[in-house]
């Protein structure tokens, strides 16, 4: 952790918009090198939103810019959260909004999804758009802050993974290993009798 950081949240008022925006910006490039390696989740597969993936596959232009979806994926792997939006206006009942592998903030719009009884929701129009931490802030009922701790809890999580698949690492190569010693205790003996 930098002086800078301890500088910025060590104190007794609020964070501002921006110093949230640049301690945001500090994560997503201490993350960027990760996130090719890392264990994410495809938008499409985001739990409890039936028929997601098919949505965005018909969708070929982003609404908000106007650039074709496969500019940065129809259907992206990375770190999502559901969030509901701060007004109704636009009909919108949810949002999704992520991260994505490719180091771009993305946002999903979902409307009407309905309830399929012990499946979950069922949406029936989602549109994905580019997006930035302050757009996201303005349509989103989320903050910076969230926008930040979710992006840590991320590699808690993934830490965790790792730390679990290691253990299981440790234990195959010392059965491994083992195995290895007793094959060649017993080649070893058959060939000192033949």
């Amino acid at each position: 952790m930098s002086s800078k950081f301890f500088e910025t949240v060590l104190r007794t008022e609020h964070l501002t918009e921006r110093e949230w925006l640049d301690l945001l910006q500090e994560r997503q490039l201490a993350l960027g090198g990760l996130m090719e390696g890392a264990p994410l989740v495809r938008l499409g597969d985001f739990p409890c939103i039936l028929g997601l993936d098919r949505t965005l596959a018909s969708q070929s232009v982003a609404v908000e810019t106007g650039r074709p979806v496969d500019e940065f994926g129809r259907n992206p792997y990375g770190i999502f959260k559901r969030v509901q939006p701060r007004s109704q206006a636009n009909d919108c009942t949810a949002y999704i909004v992520g991260f994505t592998r490719d180091l771009i903030w993305v946002v999903v719009s979902i409307w009407a999804p309905r309830v399929v009884p012990g499946e979950g929701e069922r949406v029936s129009r989602a549109c994905l758009e580019h997006a930035t931490p302050s757009h996201i802030v303005e349509m989103a009922d989320t903050s910076y802050g969230e926008l930040w701790f979710m992006l840590g809890y991320a590699l808690e999580e993934w830490t965790r993974q790792r730390r679990d698949e290691l253990v299981h690492l440790t234990l195959l190569e010392q059965r491994f290993r083992n195995e290895n010693q007793i094959v060649t205790a017993i080649e070893t003996d058959l060939s000192v009798t033949d």
